[in-house]
């Protein structure tokens, strides 16, 4: 088999690896109102909302009580995009920006991004500047 060939191999599999992702975690600390929100609750997603993990099929309430309130959220119809962006240690790194799209009130699909969002009140959209290659000025983040 040719370099050119596994590579390909390899590429493929790991693209269609992250694709069939099951879950998504967070290592964000929670506000103590979403802590205490948890307490009684009860969901067949209980484990996953205590492991910080969201799944697909999982409710917005229950997403908001395992990895609480999003930085933003639009809505259009059925249909809603919540955005949640976690800083990296790694203070050269861009932040991670999670975007969970959900469809009639339950998770549907996510997208994972590195760089900085740029929100457009006027169209609600959003997207992302490749910030890869890019260092902060000094005395700054």
């Amino acid at each position: 088999m040719s370099k050119s060939v596994l590579l390909s191999t390899v590429l493929f599999l790991l693209l269609f690896m992250s694709a069939c992702q099951q879950a998504l975690y967070s290592q964000v600390e929670l506000a103590p109102d979403v802590i205490a929100a948890r307490q009684g609750y009860e969901s067949s997603w209980l484990s996953s909302i205590e492991k910080q993990e969201v799944r697909r099929g999982m409710s917005t309430t229950d997403v908001y009580l395992s990895w609480g309130k999003p930085l933003h959220r639009f809505r259009a119809e059925n249909r809603e995009k919540w955005i949640y962006i976690e800083e990296d240690s790694a203070d050269d790194q861009p932040r991670r920006i999670t975007r969970l799209f959900f469809v009639d009130g339950n998770l549907a699909k996510w997208s994972v991004d590195r760089g900085f969002v740029d929100f457009m009140e006027d169209t609600g959209t959003s997207s992302v500047k490749d910030t890869a290659g890019q260092r902060p000025l000094e005395g700054g983040k």
